[in-house]
């Protein structure tokens, strides 16, 4: 099963977005507990690739 370890730094995401989709600029900056965090993660990369 995947495993990633994320982080609470909002730098360090956008830098993980960016390596999938350079011209990537975050427009609202938003916070999310409870283990969202990873479910919204998984939604960008998804919707990034299908782009």
């Amino acid at each position: 099963m995947y495993q990633a370890q994320f982080s609470h730094n909002p730098l360090y995401c956008v830098d993980i977005i960016k390596t999938y989709k350079p011209d990537f600029t975050p427009r609202v900056a938003f916070i999310l507990g409870s283990g969202l965090g990873a479910l919204a993660f998984h939604f960008f990369i998804s919707r990034i690739r299908s782009d």
